[in-house]
């Protein structure tokens, strides 16, 4: 057996010093547990229900199902006899240079690419011919032996890599004395070798090796990567460039001469591989113009053993999975028959896990197999409670759906119809509260306790928010009636103006006070205009707040042309400043109407993105930072004064823990 990648098996030792190391820490601490819960009864073997035998054969699997994944990772593999046949064949060694100098990338992306890629094309060139793979540096080895598998050689030669020989240099009597060991006795006239390298410091004397390929009459085909000119940079493996020992760039060149004398000798042939022109045309004249052998083949191919590891290996886990640790198998069939029995329990069970598995899917008639729960009177009462719960956090996620569409439209300067949406938010809150209530006393369970208080919180914030938008609207009609009134009073000033003219110097001083009069009107309707631009400006009514600030300034000009007695451009201000806060009105109607076709128009679409979305629990509204422990448990007693002694020290509890926790649903 051999490896691709050997170096993986150093990785069992360690796994397995530290699987035994974690195996008796655990068994320690159990048996600290076991002994401070049983005291003297803890060494007693009927005082547990776990088998240590079989604890130790779940971890023997674990342990060799992990080991079984290690030596598949290395690659092994073996030799198998093939059936007899006959093929006209060649035999063909590959000697491929992986020194250090093959990174060089004078060849783009670098010679090693490039001479992989060339690798790769004379394989597709000739599917019927075996091949071998030599990788060599300053060693060599045989990395695949001559097979037709097509497979095998194809993971030889991706793995193919500067650190496949750890020994650096570049040898060539290594590596041509490995090819004449692997070629198999026989005839000499199929076989050839092609040499890929730079020839860059060759090293070993291969004038006695290459004598015996000239004796042999095996052709020797060379290609050179790299420029004979130009010595290029080579890179290390921290990404730098390689230095020599005195501190120097290394480069690198092509040693064409040695590699062309090397192939004149050998009555082989050479050539240089750049970008433009790879060699595969001259490779496939010189594998051509080999014999091919006819045999009766009985060939030994390399056959990869990771399927069978891995599969095993996952064969070893799922074992160890099912095995349990429980002594007496007949209590678990026992409790198994007496669940069974309980038809009542198990329908409601099973109902209940039915509402359930729908509610994770979003599809809305989990609500009402929750309500079919709490209404049957044969429903267990932990499981109605439980059923109370979840349909609880149903309402309380509509609620917060709601709420947020609220705000949308409210950020779309549409604050009639954000009213709407919260409105439907405290409808679902009250819900909520309704079912919550009926929940807190589930055995063992906070999760009611804390979703109960954190829908408080939220429908606290949505009233808040409404008390503002509608203080908003107020204030906005307000406006709008108090710049109305100040152009009633300015026509009618405009009209007594005229039927006066003729007595106009008698009348001076009363049409000055009522001019101031008329004044001060206006400067009561820019004022309004100011405090209801900061109002919107406070709710992010960023197109309101604006007109109104523009209108508050058309106003206070009004009054000031009213006070000069300059009455029909006075009247002109005062009809911009009413358009204006009309403007913003009819905005929010024609928001509202965009917003509820988009609603229609996606209602289908929506649905369905709901019912194919899996709901998580209710999320937390706020972050953590933002909700101190004083300011929660301060907002908390206020909300929670009128509830019970028991829901009040729950909530303590709850405050103790500095932080919000998010909203549960049941198991």
């Amino acid at each position: 057996m051999k490896f691709v990648n050997p170096w993986f098996l150093m990785a069992v030792i360690p796994v397995l010093l530290i699987g035994t190391g974690c195996f008796i820490a655990a068994a320690k601490r159990r048996k600290q547990l076991l002994e401070k819960l049983l005291g003297k009864d803890a060494g007693n073997p009927r005082a547990s229900t776990l088998s240590p035998g079989k604890r130790l054969v779940r971890f023997i699997l674990l342990m060799l199902a992990i080991i079984l994944m290690i030596i598949a990772a290395a690659r092994p593999y073996v030799r198998t006899t093939l059936l007899p046949g006959n093929k006209s064949t060649r035999d063909i060694l590959v000697l491929f240079d992986v020194s250090k100098s093959m990174r060089a990338t004078d060849l783009p992306p670098s010679r090693l690419d490039q001479a992989k890629f060339l690798l790769n094309e004379t394989l597709n060139a000739f599917p019927e011919d075996r091949f071998g793979l030599i990788p060599f540096a300053g060693n060599a080895f045989l990395s695949c032996p001559l097979t037709f598998d097509r497979h095998t050689l194809q993971i030889a030669v991706n793995e193919l890599n500067t650190d496949s020989v750890p020994l650096g240099g570049t040898n060539l009597e290594k590596a041509l004395s490995c090819a004449m060991t692997a070629f198999e006795n026989g005839g000499k006239d199929h076989r050839a070798i092609l040499l890929f390298t730079d020839g860059d410091e060759l090293s070993g004397d291969a004038s006695k090796v290459l004598s015996e390929l000239k004796k042999d009459n095996i052709p020797l085909f060379i290609a050179g990567f790299g420029s004979p000119d130009v010595a290029a940079p080579v890179p290390d493996d921290n990404g730098g460039i390689m230095r020599s020992r005195d501190g120097e760039l290394a480069g690198s060149k092509l040693n064409e001469t040695l590699l062309r004398q090397i192939a004149s000798e050998t009555g082989g042939t050479y050539i240089r591989s750049t970008v433009g022109d790879t060699g595969i045309n001259q490779v496939r004249e010189f594998i051509n113009r080999l014999n091919k052998q006819q045999e009766a083949v009985e060939s030994e191919v390399p056959q990869d053993l990771f399927p069978y590891l891995t599969v095993t290996a996952f064969i070893l886990l799922a074992l160890a999975g099912l095995l349990g640790e429980c002594k007496n198998k007949k209590a678990i069939l026992l409790l198994v028959l007496l669940t069974i029995g309980a038809g009542v329990y198990a329908d409601s069970a099973q109902l209940f896990q039915q509402a359930l598995e729908l509610q994770d899917s979003g599809d809305p008639k989990a609500a009402e197999l929750y309500e079919n729960l709490i209404s049957a009177p044969e429903t267990p009462a932990e499981l109605r409670q439980r059923a109370l719960h979840n349909l609880a956090v149903l309402f309380h996620s509509n609620a917060r759906k709601e709420a947020e569409n609220g705000q949308e439209l409210l950020n779309q300067q549409n604050p009639n119809g954000a009213l709407e949406k919260l409105a439907a938010a405290k409808e679902n809150f009250d819900r909520s509260r309704e079912l919550y209530s009926g929940t807190l006393d589930i055995p063992g369970f906070n999760g009611a306790v804390n979703n109960y208080q954190q829908m408080l919180l939220e429908k606290k914030d949505v009233e808040t928010l409404e008390k503002k938008i509608r203080e908003l609207l107020e204030q906005q009609k307000q406006t709008q009636q108090q710049t109305q009134q100040a152009q009633n009073e300015n026509q009618q000033q405009n009209q007594q103006g005229q039927q006066n003219q003729q007595n106009q110097q008698n009348q001076q001083g009363q049409q000055q006070n009522q001019q101031n009069q008329q004044g001060q009107q206006a400067d009561n309707a820019a004022s309004e205009a100011e405090k209801l631009s900061g109002q919107a400006k406070e709710l992010g009514q960023e197109k309101l707040a604006n007109d109104a600030a523009s209108a508050a300034e058309d106003l206070k000009e009004a009054s000031k042309l009213q006070k000069e007695g300059k009455n029909q451009e006075a009247q002109k201000k005062l009809d911009d400043a009413a358009e204006k806060l009309q403007a913003g009105k009819e905005d929010d109607s024609q928001n509202g109407k965009e917003k509820d076709d988009a609603d229609s128009a996606g209602k289908g679409e929506k649905t369905e993105e709901e019912n194919n979305g899996t709901p998580q629990n209710i999320p937390e509204k706020e972050n953590n930072e933002e909700n101190t422990a004083k300011k929660d448990a301060a907002r908390q007693l206020e909300l929670l004064d009128d509830e019970t002694g028991d829901l009040r020290d729950a909530l303590r509890e709850y405050n103790n823990r500095r932080r919000r926790r998010q909203v549960q649903k049941d198991w």
